[in-house]
């Protein structure tokens, strides 16, 4: 049986290990403590707690940043590409051979800074998806529930994580 909290606040429950409401962020002390079986009154805390949307929130941030990254190293890799195509086929004109080079060239920079740029978008998305994970799964102010529902991971894994 789990104790809950009900805050002086907004009159919502949190977990009975929480120093602040996951609602209103208000300070549980002294709040009332109410077992969580046995009490129709109460309910479980949603999952849609202002904590999870926020967390939800940052990673979706971190999803977009890998997104976009990779976004940035598919258009450098097509534009080096066709900075290639463009200079092979100059190569039949007045500047002959410099423009292959040439081409080349401005392939290899243009192409390679936009992969290099996105590589770093993409690697600031995942940095910011591993602190998310830290931080989620430290917080003193959610329960196993709520942490997946924060990290979009299915409920059925908390399950394999209880101890036998």
């Amino acid at each position: 049986m789990a104790t809950m909290l009900k805050c002086k606040r907004c009159e919502e429950f949190s977990p009975g290990t929480a120093d602040l409401c996951v609602h209103c962020g208000a300070a549980l002390f002294g709040a009332q403590r109410v077992e969580r079986l046995g009490d129709p009154d109460v309910v479980e805390p949603p999952s849609g707690s202002p904590i999870v949307r926020r967390y939800r929130d940052a990673y979706r941030v971190g999803a977009a940043l890998v997104a976009l990254g990779n976004t940035i190293k598919i258009v450098g890799a097509v534009l080096g590409g066709v900075i290639v195509l463009g200079s092979l086929g100059a190569g039949d004109g007045p500047f002959g051979g410099g423009a292959v080079v040439a081409g080349l060239i401005s392939a290899a920079i243009g192409g390679g800074l936009l992969w290099v740029c996105g590589v770093i978008v993409a690697a600031q998305g995942e940095v910011l998806r591993a602190t998310l994970d830290t931080a989620v799964a430290s917080s003193p102010f959610l329960e196993n529930v709520e942490r997946l529902d924060a990290m979009g991971l299915p409920r059925s894994i908390g399950d394999r994580t209880a101890a036998p």
